[in-house]
């Protein structure tokens, strides 16, 4: 062959995994960032496999090679960031495997879906895997330990916007 050593294992590589299964994941960005990659390096680690994220691409794009016990690849999972209904589109076309959304899916675009996908493939395609959440820590000798969940609501949707509203100096 000509080429330097690095261009045949790169060619191996690639080789490798256009054999290998391949999964695309698309959709939204706060999801495809940090919890998809997580996901997708816990369920490698629960089967026994690994997980490596592979470098190239564009800056929404990630791909992940996932090898079992015994370093042989089983998977290639492309995530691409983009918007929930962009995944959606792309669950319905058939050009990805899984949508993630951070909002749930809109009637309209349930509808599409129901009418590109079989009844067995929809009966149960919403899987919500995680909410947001927020605790409040202040320290105990503030006098805002006493502040109630109205309160904290008003403060955190911009209705309440000086401490002297809440008894606080």
């Amino acid at each position: 062959t000509t080429g330097t050593g690095n261009d045949i294992i790169s060619m191996v590589v690639a080789d490798v995994a256009d054999r290998a299964e391949r999964i695309a994941i698309h959709g939204s960005d706060t999801v495809g960032r940090e919890l998809m990659p997580a996901l997708i390096r816990d369920y490698a680690k629960s089967v026994g496999g690994s997980v490596r994220q592979l470098v190239g691409g564009s800056p929404n794009d990630a791909q992940f090679k996932l090898t079992d016990a015994h370093g042989s690849v089983v998977s290639v999972i492309d995530v691409t960031r983009a918007s929930p209904a962009a995944a959606f589109t792309s669950l319905a076309s058939g050009s990805a495997a899984i949508a993630m959304s951070n909002r749930p899916i809109a009637a309209a675009e349930a509808a599409t879906l129901a009418k590109s996908l079989s009844r067995t493939q929809i009966s149960n395609f919403e899987n919500v895997v995680a909410l947001d959440g927020m605790a409040v820590i202040v320290a105990p000798e503030s006098r805002a330990v006493t502040l109630g969940i109205e309160k904290l609501a008003g403060i955190f949707s911009g209705k309440i916007t000086n401490w002297s509203d809440v008894g606080l100096p």
